[in-house]
């Protein structure tokens, strides 16, 4: 009896050992029939299926994403967690986002030739809801890879899992015939890449059917510190977070409230696009309702800072074995974060913004600033037409971050912040400092645009008021319109005049000199500032006394007359030298400015030349005479009710560089020199005799002693004046880099390329780029370089 039991016993363990070699042959006969199995899809998921185009369905259905979805289902099914009440919800959800993009996508477009691609994308759904219940769990895992992980880096951990998973098979005896079939199939890396594809595909247009829940979702996870979970092992890691996160999720939606303990339960919620209510933990409690109807009762509490302080976002570190090939494991390392989610081009354009501020840092750290002076340059200059397209697209960016708190405001505001922080290398070389401010932080560059010099003076006359400086202490130098390339007076300062540049308080004998009008001699300006001008002339510089000859520019008056109102008995000075020398008085005459304004014979020509009526001869002639045009000049000024004077080209002493000293007038040799503050030295310049910046009462030091820089006020003055030229300033920013080198070159080569790619995505709904794309050199694309827009083809 004992041998007839041994012996069945034997026969028994036999049997049982060939088991696993009699389904090897089956599962290699079975292999079509197995893959093509098709179940009924529950009726949640009948919405995808009738959404989509008919290759896209008969491919699910029967072609291989459909094999893939049933071989991956058996292959997994045992690991997968029983969540019915998910499946239900994502199904609900999957049809309503199927049935809009269809019909969004069928507005007004006529696909032609690519109807069989037109619509969402929902194979992989469609292929896992039509092989049963351990596909649906494998598409959500799908969802979850390809929301964290780059493609190749997915594609990597699909062919690990599979292989893990047929190795634990074959080494578990107690698995099921489905399940032990399907680790003897084949998974080629081609049909993994497909699965992989059509669930990043699914993402895209899910996340842009629920924008806004999308959107306040990353908002909320931005703040979050917390790894998927803490294993190192890749098949432990990805099945772990897989299992943790469809039960919390199969929780929410019945009404069970769950708290985050590890980022497992937000990877999940931002890939299923299921969206509970949460409460989030800050400094005080925020209730966040995302008003979606299938999680009506879920709430989800969540701490808004992790235990990781070096890291944002939920993040997940894996050893990727099968990233390359004959390679050892590769540490990879994902965060689901503002960094690495999909953006519209109208997102991008807000990050392309950040990284413009990011190096406009020395104008102003006010970013709001900044936006509303590109909001102010881009309506003076595309209006009424765009003119300049790509600082349109900025202008549409920055009014988005005037917003207010909105989610869309709240978005913006934190695409800007990512563009500051991480995109330096986007539009031109992080090493070198491009132009600010598209080269306009400069004043020369700003007075171009102003073209006539009485505007140059008014706006830095407006500029001055700004500044906190003794009105004395400045003075506007200009080149006056009068002097002419013909004329002899072209030499050193001659062809320079001078303003004051905020209002001054004159006196008596300031008064005197700079004015023959009787009515502000008694005392009409006495308690009033008021502005003045000195214009500079040789006219009568030393020239030889003659008797009998006419002096220039009126017939009656001789050089004689000139030095006879000088009178002794009522001049202060008692030895005039430019008496004797039989010139006009200046400075050198006398040891003081008082003395001079005291001296008639200094003021005795201009007034009896404005009151006499004959004309010059040179006039007479036609001809063109200087110093009618300077009496003119003169007149024209005072009508104006400023003060003037003018003053030789020998009282103006030049110091070193554009410093120098106006003698007579207005200081004298005891002051300090005049040296340029801002504008443009060489057309209108504000200077200054102190060595003290106004703005801060800082020493100038470095390049502000060549003149400094105007500030955000003075930008926001300029393109808010009136006396801007407009025209001139479209001219300038169509090719401003053009003069300013290869990095001007970089940065305006790339938002050109921006504005191409934005024509593009238009023709394009629901497209969207990868926020990663900004942390590369745009300017460096290839498909930039192509159309001739690269900085090196220029």
């Amino acid at each position: 009896m004992d041998n007839i039991a041994k012996s069945t016993f034997s026969k028994f363990n036999q049997a049982l050992v060939s088991v696993p070699q009699e389904l090897t042959v089956a599962a290699a006969n079975f292999n079509l029939d197995f893959s093509l199995m098709r179940v009924e899809a529950p009726k949640e998921f009948l919405g995808v299926g009738d959404a989509l185009s008919t290759r896209r369905r008969g491919e699910a259905e029967e072609g291989q994403a459909h094999i893939t979805a049933r071989k991956l289902g058996a292959l997994f099914e045992t690991k997968a967690p029983s969540v019915p009440y998910l499946y239900q919800a994502y199904g609900k959800r999957a049809s309503d986002i199927s049935r809009r993009s269809k019909t969004e996508s069928n507005n007004g477009l006529n696909p032609g030739i690519f109807a069989s691609q037109a619509g969402p994308d929902g194979t992989s759904i469609w292929a896992a809801a039509t092989s049963g219940p351990g596909a649906i769990a494998v598409h959500l895992l799908a969802c979850m890879l390809a929301r964290m992980w780059k493609s190749h880096e997915a594609i990597s951990l699909w062919t690990e899992l599979v292989e893990r998973r047929k190795q634990e098979i074959t080494e578990s005896p107690m698995e099921n015939i489905a399940t032990i079939m399907a680790s003897k199939q084949s998974f080629a890396r081609q049909e993994l890449a497909a699965w992989d594809s059509s669930a990043r595909s699914w993402l895209q247009t899910a996340d842009t059917d629920r924008r806004l829940q999308q959107t306040q979702l990353m908002l909320i996870i931005n703040y979050v510190r917390l790894p998927v979970n803490s294993k190192g092992d890749v098949y432990e890691s990805v099945l772990e977070a897989w299992r943790s996160g469809s039960i919390a999720m199969d929780r929410l939606v019945q009404g069970i409230p769950q708290q985050v303990q590890e980022g497992a339960i937000l990877l999940a919620i931002s890939s299923w696009h299921l969206y509970p209510n949460m409460e989030v933990l800050l400094e005080n409690v925020k209730d966040i309702d995302q008003h979606d109807e299938l999680m009506e009762n879920a709430l989800l509490t969540i701490s808004a800072y992790g235990y990781v302080q070096d890291k944002e976002g939920v993040f997940w570190s894996l050893p990727l074995a099968k990233l390359r090939y004959y390679s050892t494991p590769v540490t990879v390392k994902r965060q689901l974060a503002s960094r690495t989610s999909r953006v519209t081009i109208e997102d991008f354009w807000v990050i392309v913004l950040g990284a413009l501020i990011r190096q406009w840092a020395p104008l102003s750290q006010d970013s709001n600033r900044l936006c509303k002076l590109i909001i102010r340059l881009s309506t003076l200059v595309n209006q009424p037409t765009v003119s300049i397209e790509w600082l349109k697209f900025l202008e549409n960016a920055a009014r988005r971050l005037q917003e207010p708190n909105d989610l869309d405001g709240l978005q913006s505001r934190k695409l800007l912040k990512l563009g500051k922080r991480w995109c330096a290398a986007l539009l031109n070389n992080p090493q070198q400092d491009p132009p600010i401010f598209f080269g306009l932080h400069d004043f020369p560059t700003l007075l171009k645009f102003v073209t006539e010099t009485e505007k140059k003076i008014s706006i830095l006359r407006e500029i001055a008021t700004t500044l906190s400086a003794n009105p004395q202490d400045l003075l506007i130098q200009y080149k006056e319109s009068l002097a002419r390339p013909e004329s002899r007076y072209n030499s050193g300062w001659s062809q320079y005049s001078f303003a004051t540049a905020l209002p001054i308080e004159p006196s008596p004998s300031f008064l005197s000199f700079t004015t023959n009008d009787s009515s502000t001699k008694t005392g009409q300006h006495d308690n009033d500032n008021i502005h003045a001008r000195w214009i500079a002339s040789e006219f009568f510089m030393r020239r030889p006394y003659d008797e009998q000859q006419s002096y220039c520019p009126y017939l009656d008056i001789t050089p004689k007359d000139m030095w006879t109102n000088c009178d002794k008995s009522q001049c202060r000075c008692v030895y005039c030298a430019c008496d004797e020398a039989k010139v006009i008085c200046t400075l050198s005459c006398h040891g003081s400015k008082e003395d001079l304004l005291a001296c008639k014979s200094s003021r005795s020509l201009l007034d009896r030349t404005e009151q006499s009526k004959g004309k010059c001869e040179q006039s007479q002639r036609g001809l063109p005479c200087d110093w009618c045009s300077l009496l003119a000049r003169r007149k024209e000024i005072q009508q104006t009710g400023e003060l003037c004077g003018i003053i030789q080209s020998d009282e103006i002493v030049q110091t070193d560089g554009w410093g120098f000293k106006l003698l007579g007038h207005y200081s004298d040799d005891s002051q300090p020199p005049f040296r340029v503050l801002l504008g443009d030295a060489r057309e209108a310049a504000i200077f200054t005799v102190n060595s003290v910046n106004p703005r801060n009462q800082r020493p100038l030091k470095g390049f502000e002693l060549l003149g400094m820089a105007p500030d955000i006020d003075d930008l926001e003055l300029f393109l808010s004046s009136p006396l801007i030229d407009t025209q001139a300033l479209k001219a300038y920013l169509r090719s401003w880099s053009d003069a300013r080198g290869t990095v001007s070159e970089e940065q305006q080569c790339s938002l050109e390329a921006m504005t191409f790619a934005t024509k593009l995505y238009e023709s394009l709904p629901g497209a969207t780029i990868s926020v990663e794309t900004a942390e590369k050199p745009l300017y460096e694309a290839w498909w930039v370089g192509s159309e001739g827009r690269s900085p090196k083809k220029r």
